[in-house]
């Protein structure tokens, strides 16, 4: 027998029929996606802060951020009449970094006309569909070439001088 075996935590069993639990599962890709655009396109993937008190403001922000750009993707994608999960996170991104100097520049009416251009620009990056992608669920990180400065530079500096004068 060929399938696949879905474990659920529901538990009542009149909840959710199979074809719902399988679209939902189906649905993890978009998910993931949108947790890899923060943490790479807009780079959360390693966080500055240190204290916990600090580290939730630092989330809410690329979590703001990630809210705003998805803002302008679903009145890019209302616009051409598509969906917004239709466009690129990416593609988006990039549009919006290339229009903000000119956007800088350019308050008022300019400014106006120019914003006007954003949504077909974003538009026409559309993801192509592929229903049941099959994706790598590996990471793979390159090394790199230089150890963690977990300490204080000028006490690292001192430690770096002393072995150099031992030697």
């Amino acid at each position: 027998m060929c399938g696949w075996i879905l474990v659920s935590t529901l538990l009542e069993v009149k909840a959710a029929s199979k074809h719902e639990l399988g679209e939902l599962y189906r649905s993890r890709c978009g998910i993931e996606l949108d947790l890899r655009s923060i943490k790479e396109l807009l780079g959360m993937g390693e966080l500055r802060c240190k204290t916990p008190h600090m580290v939730h403001p630092e989330i809410s922000a690329y979590l703001l951020g990630y809210n705003l750009v998805c803002a302008v993707m679903a009145q890019a994608a209302n616009a051409v009449g598509v969906l917004p999960r239709r466009l690129s996170f990416k593609a988006t991104l990039s549009t919006l970094r290339a229009f903000q100097q000119e956007l800088r520049h350019h308050a008022g009416r300019r400014g106006r006309e120019l914003w006007g251009y954003v949504p077909a620009a974003i538009a026409g990056a559309r993801l192509l569909v592929r229903p049941r992608s099959v994706e790598l669920r590996a990471v793979k990180r390159r090394p790199e070439p230089y150890s963690r400065l977990m300490l204080e530079r000028s006490l690292a500096r001192d430690r770096l001088l002393q072995s150099h004068a031992r030697a």
